[in-house]
């Protein structure tokens, strides 16, 4: 005796076999898609269509644009998928007069390379030449004539300053170089760094002006103001404003 199957069963077995065939087709579709982006990453974006036809610089004033390329290692024609940022912006980072950069691509077929420059300062007396100084201490360059930036007597620490080299005392130099105002500044002959006294600011004439440390730079320089204002300037030796509230004045003669 044969048994019939019942219809109920034979359309739940139908549907369950469909449902597994769509889930199959769905499946080989995903890997179908996969297949054509990454065939398309691999072949269409190295095709000329998104070679590098442009490196274009930005935030560049005293660095020459084709060093700044050069130094990147970035090569027009060479496909922008390949563009290795990390390795183009730890090169340019090498130039002194660079504070910092950026490398990134712009699709489809540009290379952007966007610098922000270190600005001088001050220039440091150095073995009968002139370092250019930045604002955080970096040499950015050593020239043989005054650059006319504020000068910076730094004795021993400053014997052989090259290209490159970090000042010690830039710091506190920074900070007084920035605080002097174009009236005081009229005053200054250069800024000096001394290992007992701290900053001494050396005076047009022969006195000078004990800061000590950088700190309360603001209030020590109005101290000094205030007494070159006010005291009788003749045989001054020094005008000590460590203390900004109570400047001292210490006289050569009588």
């Amino acid at each position: 005796m044969t048994m019939r199957e019942d219809p109920r069963l034979r359309r739940r077995r139908i549907d369950v076999s469909r449902s597994v065939g769509r889930r199959r087709l769905r499946r080989l579709m995903i890997l179908m898609l996969a297949t054509g982006v990454f065939l398309f990453v691999l072949f269409g974006l190295r095709s000329p269509a998104f070679d590098i036809d442009h490196v274009e610089v930005s935030g560049s004033v005293r660095i020459e644009e084709a060093e700044l390329v050069a130094l990147s290692g970035i090569e027009l024609g060479d496909p922008l998928i390949d563009l290795d940022a990390a390795a183009a912006r730890h090169a340019i980072e090498q130039l002194p007069y660079v504070e910092s950069v950026s490398v990134r691509r712009e699709w489809p077929n540009k290379a952007l390379i966007d610098v922000v420059e270190r600005e001088p300062l001050y220039e440091i007396i150095s073995g009968g030449r002139f370092a250019v100084v930045s604002a955080d201490g970096v040499v950015v360059e050593v020239v043989d004539e005054p650059s006319g930036l504020p000068a910076v007597l730094a004795g021993a620490e400053a014997v052989s300053l090259k290209v490159g080299d970090h000042f010690g005392s830039a710091e506190g130099v920074s900070t007084v170089i920035r605080a002097i105002g174009p009236n005081l500044s009229r005053w200054i002959d250069r800024v000096e760094t001394d290992d007992r006294r701290g900053l001494v600011l050396n005076l047009v004439g022969s006195a000078e002006a004990v800061l000590g440390s950088a700190a309360d730079v603001d209030k020590k320089l109005i101290g000094l103001a205030t007494v070159l204002g006010r005291a009788e300037l003749s045989c001054i030796d020094e005008i000590d404003v460590r203390v900004a509230d109570s400047p001292i004045v210490r006289r050569g003669c009588t």
